[in-house]
């Protein structure tokens, strides 16, 4: 894969809040498990998943730009990062056999949407790859068609 051009890397500090307990897995909270990749980086601290295991990897889109073009109310930009922040504290109620990724941000630069839709199509891609299971995190309408060219792209 080629490097994406408008990434940003997982940021760690947004994955933070309360603990309830250091080693109860019933009292965790999402940021206690949630690990990291580096899309454009190495993987080799990723331990990577067992038989029976299932990864979720959210990966965001930065972009006002489609809610700009069809005249909407901006912010959708800042969805991701909101998102995150609500998730962290989250309570780990799902079973010990999820894991949790955050690959970062996808960003829409100089209103440039369709090559924002193409990088988000190839992080798709890329964390299809690593067989984990993506949800975009945006705020428009737009994410729609980059999850697609992903997903389109890793089936072939």
């Amino acid at each position: 894969m080629d490097p994406l051009i408008h990434y940003r890397r997982p940021k760690k500090e947004i994955w933070s809040g309360r603990i309830d307990s250091m080693d109860n897995y019933d009292a965790f909270r999402w940021h206690q498990l949630v690990e990291f990749i580096d899309l454009n980086g190495s993987e080799s601290r990723i331990k990577p998943l067992s038989g029976g295991e299932t990864g979720i990897c959210f990966i965001g889109f930065c972009s006002d730009e489609g809610v700009r073009r069809n005249l909407g109310r901006t912010g959708a930009a800042k969805g991701p990062e909101s998102i995150r922040l609500e998730m962290a504290n989250l309570p780990c109620s799902f079973s010990r056999r999820i894991r949790l990724f955050d690959a970062g941000d996808i960003y829409v630069d100089d209103e440039d949407l369709e090559t924002g839709q193409a990088q988000l199509g190839s992080a798709v891609e890329a964390i299809l790859e690593r067989g984990l299971f993506p949800i975009v995190l945006g705020g428009g309408h737009e994410t729609a068609y980059g999850n697609y060219q992903g997903v389109r792209s890793f089936l072939g």
